[in-house]
């Protein structure tokens, strides 16, 4: 036989939940008063009091965060989602699955991002979607304008910049280039 909960006991539990609640509330308040007093002046749009530039990218293999139906418009749009709600995001692309290189010199580091116009067969091929340098001792993104990556990238969304969308593509084997013919929305 199941015995229903005293009304006592509903009420000590509910007490004890809307306890739970204000303390969580409490911590929460006092993280954002943290966050707030410890952050550090940056404009996203000049990148001046930048304290540093982080690269990120998707891998060949890693599955699309919003599916693998999504379309390239919808994708883009999903970016720009992302890059206005991230004031530090310069630029995000959800759509092509790739990989990053980065070069380092004395003068300055490099990060040239790739992706491939499909991973349903084995093949060489490869889209330059953006290329950003970091200046020695410059602590952010070399700009044209308030835009980094000379203002222009091939997929995604560029905060104060645009997107070409060309498909450009570079087969590696052969060297040749051309224009990718997959159906992008559905590839």
């Amino acid at each position: 036989m199941v015995r229903k909960p005293s009304w006592r006991k509903i009420l000590r539990r509910k007490a004890s939940l809307r306890s739970k609640i204000l303390r969580l509330r409490m911590w929460t308040q006092s993280q954002d008063q943290s966050r707030s007093q410890n952050t550090h002046p940056y404009d996203p749009e000049t990148g001046d009091e930048s304290i540093g530039v982080e690269f990120a990218g998707s891998a060949v293999s890693s599955p699309c965060p919003y599916g693998q139906n999504l379309t390239l418009a919808n994708a883009n749009n999903y970016s720009s989602l992302l890059t206005a709600a991230n004031q530090e995001l310069q630029w995000q692309d959800l759509y092509y699955r790739g990989y990053y290189e980065i070069s380092v010199s004395k003068e300055a580091v490099y990060a040239s991002f790739f992706g491939m116009p499909t991973i349903a067969t084995r093949n060489g091929y490869e889209i330059s979607l953006a290329n950003f340098t970091v200046l020695s001792g410059a602590n952010k993104f070399m700009r044209s304008g308030n835009a980094v990556a000379g203002g222009v990238t091939e997929s995604g969304s560029l905060k104060y910049g645009i997107t070409s969308g060309t498909n450009i593509t570079n087969d590696t084997a052969t060297g040749l280039y051309f224009i990718s013919s997959y159906n992008l929305d559905t590839a």
